[in-house]
């Protein structure tokens, strides 16, 4: 293109002949990239290809290893090795039941254990509250008519009738 340019006012000719060549590097050069182009392509066509086959291979490899394996399956077998499995299973809760039980042959009633601990607490209260022993009652007349009723009386008056009240009470349980 300088050339052109340099001989365009002086030599036409010299011009021309730089222009044709300057016009056929370019066509040359867009034929070169169109086949690059072509190339790049095809080249990625190949690798395409060549990677599906790959795993087309690997595929066909993989179906093969799972139908030998599960040649030696059916789901019947499966559901009956499942079944085993859940009896051995239950089976030894089973055993782990009977090994952690009491070698006593004695069935023993929790509920009845329970009641009888009440029983023995209470008395235990019954004893700190009423003595060592239960010594019987015998009320002479009615503990209401032995209690005097309330009257508007001074404190003091009121002291000595809870003080009376309290020791007739005590009289009446023998403590």
């Amino acid at each position: 293109h300088n050339k052109a340019k340099a001989h365009a006012s002086t030599n036409r000719r010299a011009a021309l002949v730089a222009l044709r060549a300057k016009k056929a590097h370019e066509t040359n050069l867009d034929k070169v990239q169109g086949m690059y182009a072509t190339l790049s392509t095809q080249l990625e066509a190949i690798e395409s290809a060549t990677f599906q086959f790959e795993m087309l291979k690997t595929m066909e490899t993989g179906t093969k290893a799972l139908k030998s394996i599960h040649g030696e399956m059916n789901i019947d077998k499966v559901d009956a090795i499942t079944d085993d499995m859940r009896e051995q299973v239950d089976l030894a809760a089973e055993i782990s039941t009977a090994i952690s039980q009491p070698l006593s042959h004695q069935d023993i009633d929790e509920d009845e254990l329970e009641q009888q601990l009440k029983e023995l607490q209470q008395e235990e209260l019954d004893e700190k509250l009423l003595g060592v022993e239960r010594t019987p009652v015998v009320y002479k007349e009615p503990i209401a008519a032995q209690v005097p009723r309330p009257t508007a009386e001074s404190s003091e008056s009121k002291e000595a009738d809870d003080e009376r009240e309290l020791q007739m009470l005590r009289e009446s349980m023998a403590i």
